[in-house]
């Protein structure tokens, strides 16, 4: 596996609520230089939303899976024993991990849905920071940077305005497919 110790140390530092100094798109940019092809396209395919396709690294299919079982737990606090959406909807790959059913119930314990959403992140990232672990200088730290510069991206854009904005629309189109149907 290839180290990568200049562009690991010329990385700046995130912080989960504050803006990044480097955009996804610089991050992409400056790393797909550096990186085997497959490598940089392992990084650019990365996403917070599990992907179907197996990874050749295995932090990265560790966070597939890791956070294919955050969302079956949300979805499990979200249904509350309905079973058959759970079933419909439930994903297959996460399996029951103890630390994502934890982190759904502290989530769901809170009535705002934005600190809700905070403190998935804040489990997210934490989980970021277990794939780091041994792996500073190597793809591993690359692909656990990538994560965590998306949740920073992500929170950039949650706020109580654009969640209000957000109900208004699907507010109006429940309206406008009523209207529609009579």
């Amino acid at each position: 596996m290839s180290e990568f110790y200049y562009l690991v140390a010329s990385l700046p530092m995130l912080s989960l609520g504050e803006a990044p100094a480097i955009s996804s798109e610089k991050f992409l940019e400056s790393i797909g230089e550096r990186l085997l092809a497959a490598e940089a396209a392992e990084l650019r395919n990365l996403s917070l939303s599990p992907g179907d396709d197996v990874s050749g690294i295995d932090s990265i299919q560790g966070w597939n899976t890791w956070e294919t079982s955050m969302r079956n737990a949300i979805l499990r606090m979200r249904v509350k024993g309905a079973s058959a959406l759970l079933e419909r909807y439930e994903r297959d790959g996460g399996g029951f991990l103890m630390d994502t059913e934890a982190a759904a119930r502290a989530a769901f314990s809170k009535s705002d849905p934005l600190e809700r959403e905070k403190l998935l992140d804040e489990a997210r990232w934490a989980f970021c920071d277990d794939l780091e672990l041994g792996h500073e200088f190597d793809i591993v730290k690359l692909a656990a940077y990538r994560l965590k510069l998306l949740l920073c991206e992500k929170r950039l854009i949650l706020s109580v305005e654009k969640g209000g904005e957000n109900y208004d629309a699907v507010v109006d189109s429940v309206y406008d497919r009523e209207a529609a149907a009579e």
